[in-house]
């Protein structure tokens, strides 16, 4: 059985005041519009950014088209936000994605999405996120060559995502401080790596030799690789079609969890920052 329900707009009900003046959002709501920016920002720069260069790269058949797969998701990202953020700006409802597909769907479709959204993707990427973190720090402070601490990932992992609900039950305010936190950390780390970047392209980096590597002047930056070449998984000179398109689409996987976050835009509208179509 369908649900009714109904958007109330001032000019719709006849009522002077808006839908905001006659509901005022309570405090834990409100966040100003530097909190939703970098709640959105922490959001959509996180472990992927880190980890699936190495993915998009080993997969790819050669570096330009690598640098080809990270233009394509980029451009599938900012469709997808600038979407989201019409649909926010048009429908000033909670609920984001649930909301769309009951307004055009029915609540049939609108409760798969729910449903999908609380009990399957959410709880995987956040498991995923956690695991990857955990990995991080160990990876940091025991040996390279030490075996994986597999139980000790897996405590690591669940404290940090404990850790993230406590903060999250708390306040949306603290939530945000502590996503601010997080930013600064982040873009600190990616300037960091961009710097170490910018000093491999100039000087050259070296691999166990004492010749710096040049490859990204001498080499062709669309020359199919060989196994193992560039840490690739497969001769791409001499793999099957299917094998190219299976490891081409693996690339656009781990380049579009790179980008994963963007889909975020749409819970900002349930917050209250000034502005907030323009902000958008």
């Amino acid at each position: 059985m369908d649900i009714d329900r109904e958007i109330t707009t001032s000019s719709d009900s006849g009522d002077s005041g808006s839908s905001e003046d006659q509901h005022p959002p309570s405090t834990a709501s409100r966040l100003t519009f530097y909190d939703a920016f970098t709640l959105l920002v922490s959001l959509q720069v996180g472990s992927g950014v880190f980890s699936s260069p190495s993915q998009v790269n080993n997969h790819s058949p050669s570096p330009g088209a690598s640098l080809i797969i990270w233009a394509i998701c980029g451009a599938v990202a900012w469709a997808g936000a600038a979407s989201f953020a019409e649909l926010g700006a048009a429908m000033p409802v909670n609920g984001g994605l649930q909301e769309y597909l009951y307004e055009m769907y029915g609540s049939y479709m609108a409760f798969l999405a729910s449903w999908i959204w609380i009990f399957a993707t959410k709880p995987s990427s956040m498991a995923i996120l956690s695991i990857i973190c955990a990995k991080y720090w160990t990876e940091v402070f025991l040996p390279a060559n030490d075996e994986e601490p597999f139980w000790l990932n897996k405590i690591i992992a669940t404290s940090a995502l404990a850790m993230m609900i406590f903060f999250n039950s708390i306040s949306t305010r603290a939530t945000s401080r502590l996503a601010n936190v997080f930013l600064i950390i982040k873009l600190l780390t990616v300037a960091l790596l961009l710097v170490c970047c910018l000093v491999f392209i100039v000087f050259g980096f070296h691999v166990g030799t004492d010749t710096p590597n040049r490859d990204w002047i001498t080499k062709n930056w669309f020359q199919y690789r060989n196994e193992g070449e560039d840490f690739s998984f497969i001769d791409w000179n001499s793999a099957s079609q299917w094998s190219k398109i299976g490891e081409i689409t693996m690339a656009i996987y781990a380049g579009l969890w790179a980008y994963a976050g963007w889909d975020n835009v749409r819970v900002m509208k349930g917050f209250q920052i000034a502005r907030t179509d323009e902000h958008l």
